[in-house]
């Protein structure tokens, strides 16, 4: 029997420590609230990516084949955009016009640089930038705007326009290289 009682003993023990246990572990918070508010942030970063077809571009028809003066001509150099922000526009040419590749002449009847005008056109519609040939020189700063608005994606394009003139087209190559620049702007940025 005594083996019977001893065994009893513990259990009839720990029935009685384990209610004075609990109670003195657990508290109750007193800064209760009935709804919780959680602020969740991601941030995106501003990009933009371009892709083009055709690296050259040739203007077809810059004589006016009546009398080797310049014709009015226009050609357009394609390319897609992907832009998640407001984007600062650049276009820079290397030449400031159509230069004359080779041999040139002292003689100012002839044109060894022929001017043009250049506007971008971007996929949220409308001219995001027009410039000269002769704005857009190395020299120069760069010719430069920004947009108010993101991008987006799509095709766009930089109409390039040479006015006619009077001056008479030397035989050969009349080349430039239009480099065009769209960088991210970041929140709050202003001017271009």
């Amino acid at each position: 029997m005594r083996a019977v009682a001893f065994r009893a003993l513990p259990l009839l023990l720990l029935a009685f420590a384990a209610p004075s246990m609990a109670a003195t572990n657990v508290s109750v918070p007193t800064d209760l609230v009935p709804s919780l508010r959680y602020e969740v942030r991601g941030v995106i970063v501003p990009a933009c990516t371009f892709a083009q077809g055709a690296r050259d571009q040739s203007i077809v028809g810059l004589a006016n084949p009546a009398d080797d003066t310049v014709r009015a001509v226009r050609i357009d150099l394609p390319f897609t955009v992907q832009c998640n922000s407001p984007v600062r526009v650049a276009m820079v040419s290397n030449n400031g016009g159509l230069k004359h590749v080779g041999p040139g002449t002292s003689d100012p009847a002839f044109a060894g640089l022929v001017p043009y005008n250049a506007v971008v056109n971007l996929p949220n519609g409308g001219a995001a930038l027009s410039c000269s040939s002769q704005a857009m020189a190395v020299e120069q700063a760069a010719c430069s705007g920004r947009t108010s608005e993101p991008v987006a994606a799509g095709r766009g394009h930089i109409a390039v326009s040479v006015p006619a003139q009077d001056r008479l087209l030397l035989a050969g190559r009349y080349q430039d290289q239009v480099t065009l620049t769209l960088t991210p702007l970041l929140g709050g940025e202003n001017g271009s």
